[in-house]
C-alpha cells in the first residue's frame, strides 16, 4: 500500500488575549497555557505520530512575546509560520494596515526564531470573496 502523505498544521495563538482587547480590557498572554499546549502537542507528535513535524502558524504578538517557545519549536524541527500580528480580522483592515501587520508579525518571528516564515494563514480564514486583493497584501511578504 502506497504511503500518503500527512501534514498537520495548528494554529498557536491566544485567544483570550484577543477576546480581552475586544472587550476593552488590558490584553496579557497566556504564557502557561501556550507553553503546555505546546509541550502536548509536541509530545503526541513525537509518540503517536512517529515524530511528524508540524508547522504552527503564530501571531506576531505570541512571538514577541514567547521567543525561546518559538525558538523551541524550530529547535525541535517544526516549521513557524505566520498567524498575523495579532488575531485581527483582515477583511476589516485597510490595506495599509494589512500590510503594517504582516511585516510585524514576520519580523518578530524571525526575531524570535531566526527563520523568516514562508507560510502564512489568515486569522478566522478572514480573505472575503470582496476584499481578494489582501491576497496580494500577502504575495509582498511571502
Amino acid at each position: 500500500m502506497k504511503k500518503i502523505p500527512f501534514y498537520l498544521s495548528i494554529d498557536f495563538e491566544d485567544l483570550a488575549y484577543d477576546l480581552l482587547r475586544s472587550i476593552g480590557k488590558t490584553p496579557k498572554v497566556s504564557t502557561e497555557a501556550l507553553i503546555l499546549s505546546y509541550n502536548l502537542i509536541n509530545e503526541y507528535s513525537k509518540k503517536k505520530l512517529n515524530n511528524k513535524k508540524l508547522t504552527f502558524f503564530t501571531t506576531g504578538t505570541v512571538a514577541r512575546t514567547m521567543p525561546d517557545l518559538i525558538k523551541q519549536m524550530v529547535v525541535d524541527g517544526h516549521e513557524v509560520g505566520s498567524h498575523y500580528n495579532l488575531h485581527d480580522l483582515m477583511y476589516k483592515q485597510s490595506n495599509y494596515e494589512i500590510s503594517k501587520n504582516l511585516e510585524i508579525a514576520k519580523e518578530s518571528i524571525f526575531k524570535a526564531c531566526g527563520k523568516e516564515p514562508i507560510g502564512f494563514r489568515a486569522p478566522a480564514f478572514s480573505i472575503t470573496p470582496d476584499r481578494l486583493e489582501i491576497y496580494d497584501e500577502i504575495n509582498k511578504f511571502f
